[in-house]
């Protein structure tokens, strides 16, 4: 992969994570501010959103920040680590500032998880979500050490959810990439096979021109043909196919065989009529002319 092509790659998988996140922020501060009313009856008290708000702001910023970066073109290799660890961050910050244990805003946590698994191996992404299951789970105590039993438990219900889910994903992740880097290998190789394959072409027309200018030999004539031919072939063929070539003259009672590659000395001696199929259809239209099953012809097999 040429480094423009990585680097446009890498730009894309920039883009799309920096508009999820914008999306992720909206429903965010939604989720938060349907919480505080329900828990509020429909009253809002403000002072308690404070610390989220903050947080949230600083989220907003950092992802404005992000996305013109991305427009400017100037983002750096390190940059995906950078978003992963503000990101983790983050994370932790909107749970502890929106109920700790019972915060609602554990789901954020899936970011962060979902996009290492874009870039990391699956180990790196089931650590990233204990950490910040370890990370929330501190941070919700110490704010509320008074919490009951029933709090942590739904509380690592919820993580352990979020474990089981970042090590799916994860493994999932690593399967998808590991396809996607066959299939481009294998069409990188078959790219390589026709470059491969028109060099071939180019070196035996230039043979072929050369021959025809520097002698008057027949035979060297027809032997470069062949060559031609059996250049041009190789992209028809299937791998683990044989092939022939013959060149045929029209002499007297029939066709005979003047040059042939992959041919018998017996098989030479043989002289066609060109009266029944493939050869036939072929002096009759002046055209080339493909044979799907060479054996089944009358006069090929």
């Amino acid at each position: 992969m040429s480094v423009s092509e990585s680097t446009r790659k890498r730009f894309q998988v920039d883009w799309l994570i920096s508009n999820l996140r914008w999306l992720l922020l909206i429903s965010v501060g939604l989720v938060s501010l349907i919480d505080v009313t329900t828990q509020s009856g429909g009253a809002v008290d403000p002072d308690p959103l404070t610390p989220f708000t903050i947080i949230w702001a600083v989220a907003i910023i950092y992802n404005l920040v992000i996305t013109l970066v991305l427009v400017a073109g100037a983002a750096s290799p390190a940059l995906p680590a950078a978003t992963v660890a503000i990101d983790t961050a983050l994370t932790i910050g909107f749970v502890a500032t929106s109920g700790g244990l019972n915060s609602s805003l554990l789901f954020f946590a899936l970011f962060p998880v979902l996009t290492a698994n874009l870039r990391y191996p699956w180990w790196f992404s089931s650590l990233l979500a204990l950490i910040i299951v370890v990370g929330c789970g501190l941070a919700g105590y110490r704010l509320d050490s008074a919490a009951v039993l029933t709090d942590g438990l739904r509380f690592g219900a919820s993580a352990l959810i979020l474990l089981l889910a970042a090590l799916v994903s994860g493994l999932l992740g690593d399967r998808l990439k590991i396809a996607v880097l066959q299939a481009r290998r294998l069409e990188e190789e078959a790219e390589l096979r026709q470059l491969r394959a028109s060099h071939e072409r180019a070196r035996v027309v230039f043979e072929l021109a050369s021959t025809l200018s520097a002698t008057l030999s027949s035979n060297a004539v027809l032997e470069t043909i062949l060559e031609v031919g059996e250049a041009g072939m190789q992209d028809l063929d299937r791998p683990g196919t044989s092939h022939v070539g013959i060149v045929l003259l029209s002499i007297r009672e029939g066709l005979h065989i003047v040059a042939a590659r992959h041919v018998s000395e017996r098989d030479q001696r043989i002289v066609f009529s060109g009266s029944r199929g493939a050869l036939a259809q072929a002096l009759a239209s002046a055209e080339p002319v493909l044979s799907d099953n060479p054996g089944a012809d009358p006069e090929l097999s």
